[in-house]
């Protein structure tokens, strides 16, 4: 019975020394637990930092994007406005090159219509010259018409006397030859036969005189 009880003290030693190592084991595991629990309230407070960081630079990239959103449309603006302001100073040596040419024309329009202006005045004082020329040859015309219808008056007037001392004269032709059958031979009949020719000769010259101004105005005439 003794050494039951031993065996049984012995037993309970061994479960109270177990009991304590248990107890030990659990108040280091418990310890650990503490550290482990403040290690992870460190690490949780250290999350929620992070996170609160992290919302911050989140916040921060937002407007960093915003910022360079902002920043790439002004650039491009600019790009657009370089190439717009370049496009435009292209256009500006196109309309200056455009307009000297222009008015490079207009210098030479004015030029031909200053030219054409002069030959055109000259042509007009030509014109001008032509038609006054074309009066006076005109009024020549009708002048020499005029004289020769005169001279061509004085014509029929001359041959009208020159027939009618003809008559005349073959009546005196008549009277000459009944005088020299009668064998009469007085100087009256002579002077008068003389006067007679005299006048005869005259008219012939006159006549022949007119002719030649008569042929004369009408070669003027044809020449006009």
């Amino acid at each position: 019975m003794n050494d039951n009880i031993l065996e049984c003290r012995q037993k309970l030693q061994l479960e109270i020394l177990e009991h304590k190592k248990t107890k030990t084991n659990l108040l280091k595991i418990e310890n650990e637990n503490k550290e482990l629990q403040i290690q992870l309230d460190v690490s949780l407070k250290a999350t929620q930092n992070l996170e609160k960081e992290n919302n911050k630079n989140r916040e921060i990239l937002v407007k960093l994007q915003i910022q360079t959103t902002s920043y790439l449309n002004e650039r491009q603006q600019l790009i657009d406005k370089c190439f717009y302001a370049e496009v435009c100073k292209i256009r500006q040596n196109q309309t200056e090159a455009l307009v000297a040419e222009i008015l490079n024309k207009q210098e030479i329009l004015k030029k031909e219509h200053n030219q054409l202006k002069s030959e055109c005045n000259e042509s007009l004082a030509f014109i001008t010259k032509i038609e006054n020329e074309a009066d006076m040859q005109v009024k020549y015309v009708l002048e020499a018409n005029k004289t020769l219808l005169e001279m061509e008056e004085k014509m029929i007037l001359l041959m009208a006397a020159l027939e009618k001392e003809k008559f005349k004269n073959k009546d005196l032709e008549t009277l000459s030859e009944e005088k020299e059958r009668n064998s009469l031979n007085s100087d009256e009949w002579k002077n008068y036969q003389t006067d007679n020719q005299i006048r005869i000769n005259k008219i012939l010259e006159e006549n022949e005189f007119l002719t030649k101004e008569l042929n004369l105005a009408t070669s003027q005439i044809e020449l006009k």
